[in-house]
């Protein structure tokens, strides 16, 4: 039998956001160092204290303001700090250069 106040407890909430506003969160440079230093050892979580050390951000609020602006999008948050999906498909993007890189192709001729 299923108990249905449990179904209730489970239920995911997903919640739209524009294109707009999830690559808004990227336009700054700690959100950016946050995402690379969790992009280092993207199998291991890291706690508030280890990710503000690599990202080097002295000030704890300053750096607290923008973890928590990346998370639900990008970072999850349970005892630690993980990438999301979408996280790590940010992630794999920058370091591929998908977005950065300048590529021109030769037009080819055909017989």
């Amino acid at each position: 039998m299923i108990d249905e106040s449990s179904i209730e407890d489970s239920a995911v909430t997903v919640e739209r956001r524009s294109p707009e506003d999830v690559f808004s969160l990227l336009a700054n440079d700690v959100r950016i160092e946050i995402l690379h230093a969790l992009g280092e050892t993207p199998d291991t979580s890291l706690s508030f204290s280890e990710l503000q050390a690599r990202v080097d951000v002295a000030d704890s609020g300053n750096f607290n303001y923008h973890l928590e602006k990346l998370c639900g999008s990008f970072i999850r948050k349970d005892d630690d700090y993980e990438l999301t999906h979408a996280g790590e498909q940010i992630i794999g993007a920058m370091l591929a250069g998908t977005y950065t890189a300048d590529a021109t192709i030769e037009p080819i001729s055909l017989d």
